[in-house]
């Protein structure tokens, strides 16, 4: 992969149009995406993985959407010492700090060869159980509830319609035999992405998880992503404990591990009737 800068799924207009649908104002400036969420008669703000990040388009929206707080999610560690700089205080993130990205201009045999033992041996012993495109995205839902502990967020049938309505051809929503697992995936510029996935006791007991996620980086490259970026491992900068059991499955696949700074955020005080604001 080399040097490549990864546009991220956050800063594309499909994602944006997303967003949009789940009620977030979407702001475009310079090819970045800024995302707000109004609060009563404020409201917040993000901007995450920019290409660059303007402090003064920052500052104008800010201004312009009244925001009690931003927050900014950088690419790199350079760009976080920047913001840290500047008053902004280290946050817990949004999105993966952790992920990762694997090299899918390689051939497929390749790809399965930079796959672990363990995980070869698995997607062989999967190659039996059907797993097949899920169009009914309301059964998708039901088994993936199904599949998973009740305090797992699962999306609601709307936000899943969303989805599918917004990235088209660049979505799969794939389901094993009697919905024991699933996984969506997206398409973004290049870069194919593991965007959730789900897996019940009878799923474990057939591996049959690893065949879904192997036909999914199979469709990503078919559909011309050169990476493919299992969205999200556990990061000990911002552990949290339910990560650590899928982190080993998708560590199985290869791949680059990629680490980013985390978020940054700076909250503001508005005086009543004004537009100005004192950061904490």
């Amino acid at each position: 992969m080399g040097d490549k800068k990864i546009i991220d799924i956050r800063q594309n207009k499909k994602y944006a149009e997303y967003l949009q649908r789940q009620n977030w104002i979407v702001e475009e400036r310079n090819e970045v995406f800024y995302y707000i969420k109004k609060i009563l008669f404020f409201s917040v703000m993000k901007v995450q993985r920019p290409e660059k990040i303007s402090y003064e388009e920052i500052k104008r929206l800010n201004k312009k959407h009244r925001a009690i707080q931003v927050v900014i999610e950088p690419r790199s560690a350079k760009e976080a010492k920047e913001l840290a700089k500047n008053g902004w205080q280290q946050t817990d993130p949004f999105i993966p700090s952790k992920t990762i990205i694997l090299d899918l201009t390689k051939s497929e045999k390749d790809i399965f060869d930079s796959c672990d033992k363990d995980t070869r041996y698995s997607i062989r012993k999967s190659e039996s159980i059907s797993v097949t495109q899920e169009k009914d995205l309301e059964k998708f839902r039901k088994y993936w509830k199904a599949a998973v502990d009740f305090k797992r967020h699962v999306l609601s049938t709307k936000q899943l319609e969303d989805l599918r309505e917004v990235f088209g051809k660049d979505s799969l929503f794939l389901i094993s035999e009697n919905g024991i697992s699933g996984g969506i995936f997206l398409v973004a510029g290049d870069v194919g992405y593991y965007w959730y996935g789900f897996v019940g006791k009878g799923g474990r007991k057939k591996l049959s998880q690893y065949k879904v996620v192997w036909q999914g980086i199979k469709w990503a490259k078919v559909h011309g992503a050169k990476y493919f970026d299992m969205e999200g491992i556990y990061d000990a900068r911002f552990p949290l404990s339910s990560w650590k059991g899928f982190t080993k499955f998708k560590k199985g696949f290869g791949g680059k591990e990629i680490k980013f700074p985390g978020a940054h955020r700076k909250t503001y005080i508005r005086n009543s009737g004004k537009m100005g604001g004192r950061s904490i």
